[in-house]
């Protein structure tokens, strides 16, 4: 092996780190963003929670209030 075949095999090992290193950060990237979007998702669906039990406690209270169970 000579020292030009040794330095481009050096030369092409490093490339191919640094692409390595290029698609882990990408792919953190993308999975912290995915990680952010599921947690928007969670505050969507606990705040659509929240407002049907208030929908409901207001319903309740309504119907209560029109019907003379008493008799």
């Amino acid at each position: 092996m000579n020292v030009s075949s040794v330095a481009s095999a050096a030369s092409s090992l490093k490339a191919a780190e640094t692409a390595s290193q290029v698609q882990f950060a990408v792919a953190a990237k993308s999975l912290n963003h995915q990680r952010a979007q599921g947690d928007a998702v969670v505050q969507l669906i606990q705040g659509a929670q929240e407002n049907l039990d208030q929908s409901i406690a207001n319903v309740s209270n309504a119907i209560g209030g029109l019907l003379d169970v008493a008799g």
